[in-house]
């Protein structure tokens, strides 16, 4: 699109071919109001039948602007840090587009809705993605999401997030939930307070259908001893398909890397053969309640700290690990697998 193309289009919304309409900053400044289509007025005339997909990182806009009210499929929103936005006109923002797909938020500041909040359902959406401020976890509240199956939680933790999950996923009629991510962020570790606030990690007893699980700045422990197996031998197994576990800066206290063994142990009974079979040890394991998949990917951020035989021994049973450490006690700079057919990487701290 040519600049007084696109000037056209930012300031009367004429372009009846846009499909997908995106404009990111890298990091977040400040502007003053811009004349353009995401700050237009809620009576601003458009013409964009065809657009179905927008993203605004770090780019001015308001809540009201036709550009909203598209019937869009995939929304992606990163606001301004002096965006004020009161949780009722984010929400507003959700419910004129009830044929969303994917949607990822992420509000620095918000404010307590001015009116009252009412209920939506979008039946088609697959993936959400929520972060920033903590009252984002009430606009969960009234959402129904009956065919989710990529959840991603990178709020602010003031409560225990879990039974927000958990009425979420039970409110939608228990779609089959395939991955789920809680405070993880691959670049740098977030430390939230209070386990990321998850204080019991029962809710994932409710997703038999887990393949993904990825987590930051909670207890290493309670974690792996629920990943472990029923205590009894013969109860139900948590998230029995699993096949990748992500933790980041989740640091380890006491026992945490025999707890870690004992996890991969169970869960990846016997070791994968030097060749790495074509299903990566991923065949079902016989359990007290049910079959149980393998992991076939273990990555570990800064969590605890492991040794080059501990991580020789978890390589030995999973298809891919990852470990780094922290950088202050990272001393051996990477390590690889071996085999010509899956690389394995590591990163450690201790001596031979």
């Amino acid at each position: 699109m040519g600049k007084e193309r696109f000037r056209s289009f930012s300031s009367s919304g004429d372009a009846p071919h846009l499909k997908e309409f995106e404009i990111s900053c890298a990091e977040p400044a400040f502007y003053s109001e811009w004349n353009w289509l995401p700050s237009a007025k809620a009576n601003t005339t458009i013409v964009l039948p065809n657009l179905n997909s927008l993203t605004l990182q770090y780019m001015p806009f308001k809540w009201s602007s036709p550009l909203f009210k598209t019937d869009l499929q995939s929304l992606t929103l990163r606001s301004l840090p002096t965006s004020h936005l009161p949780l009722d006109r984010i929400l507003h923002i959700i419910a004129s587009n009830p044929n969303l797909e994917s949607m990822d938020l992420h509000f620095t500041t918000v404010h307590p809705a001015i009116l009252p909040l009412n209920p939506i359902t979008l039946e088609n959406l697959t993936e959400m993605s929520l972060g920033g401020h903590y009252l984002l976890s009430q606009l969960v509240d009234d959402i129904t999401l009956p065919s989710l199956a990529h959840l991603t939680f990178d709020i602010e933790a003031r409560d225990p997030i879990e039974e927000t999950i958990t009425n979420l996923i039970s409110r939608s009629n228990n779609p089959p939930l395939a991955s789920l991510s809680i405070a993880y962020n691959p670049g740098t570790a977030f430390y939230y307070g209070a386990a990321a606030g998850i204080m019991s990690w029962g809710f994932l007893m409710e997703m038999p259908e887990l393949r993904t699980l990825k987590v930051g700045g909670t207890a290493f422990e309670p974690l792996l001893v629920s990943l472990s197996g029923p205590e009894d031998g013969g109860g139900q197994w948590c998230c029995p398909k699993l096949t990748g576990l992500y933790m980041k800066g989740c640091h380890a206290h006491g026992d945490g890397v025999s707890k870690l063994v004992q996890m991969v142990e169970v869960r990846n009974p016997t070791p994968t053969s030097s060749t790495h079979n074509t299903n990566g040890g991923g065949g079902g394991i016989p359990g007290g309640g049910g079959s149980v998949d393998k992991l076939k990917h273990l990555e570990l951020h800064e969590c605890a700290m492991l040794g080059p035989d501990v991580v020789q021994w978890m390589k030995s049973r999973v298809l891919e690990v990852v470990c780094v450490e922290l950088a202050y006690d990272r001393w051996v700079p990477s390590y690889s697998s071996d085999s010509d057919s899956t690389e394995s990487i590591a990163l450690w701290n201790g001596f031979e």
